[in-house]
């Protein structure tokens, strides 16, 4: 990852020039990594203006090629910046993508509930799966992140959606393992399937 440089080091501009599209991306890709480190760190106002120097919003090519292949958007979720998030969802961040690692499930996971509404006012679906089968919901109620199950369940998600189903683990199944008896209450409020979760023989 790289580091966050302060904005004079950063000399990625477009001068007073027509610049090719060849030169665009070869701009772009070069203002990937700091794009990348902005919104791990949190630093919003240098993240808008690499997005105003045109920096890929999504860090499409430095992604491809980086072993972590995390997009801006993730970064900035799963560290629960708020600001940032604001600001890469304004530039044009993709809060479905990439590849089967949307940035909801994560916020989800972290417990990062002013992100997860800033993910749905900008579109997110809080009924995708990943490439697992699971859903933000699991992840939320497996951590006993009860607001953010509250306000997943407001969003229209399937309260007994479950990625395993011969065994049928459901939120509410996850829930109860991790032993989370306020979230499983909520879920159950819901109208979450008791005999979903029973038949995993969870106490």
């Amino acid at each position: 990852m790289a580091k966050v440089r302060n904005e004079p080091s950063i000399h990625h501009e477009c001068g007073q020039f027509m610049e090719l599209p060849y030169q665009l991306s070869i701009r772009q890709e070069k203002m990937a990594p700091d794009l990348a480190a902005a919104a791990q760190e949190g630093h919003a106002s240098l993240a808008r203006r690499l997005l105003k120097r045109g920096a890929h919003v999504d860090g499409a090519t430095w992604r491809a090629e980086n072993p972590v292949g995390k997009c801006p958007l993730y970064l900035a979720c799963f560290q629960g910046h708020e600001e940032t998030v604001a600001v890469l969802l304004k530039g044009g961040a993709d809060p479905n993508g990439p590849g089967g690692q949307a940035a909801l499930f994560w916020a989800a996971f972290n417990g990062q509930l002013n992100v997860v509404k800033l993910l749905l006012g900008a579109g997110a679906d809080p009924t995708l799966t990943n490439k697992d089968g699971s859903t933000p919901l699991i992840w939320a109620a497996s951590r006993g992140h009860k607001q953010i199950v509250k306000v997943l369940l407001e969003a229209g998600v399937d309260v007994d959606k479950h990625f395993d189903t011969k065994a049928g683990h459901t939120a509410l199944y996850w829930a109860k393992k991790h032993k989370h008896r306020d979230v499983a209450k909520v879920l159950r409020k819901a109208g979450a399937k008791e005999k979903v979760a029973d038949a995993c023989a969870v106490s």
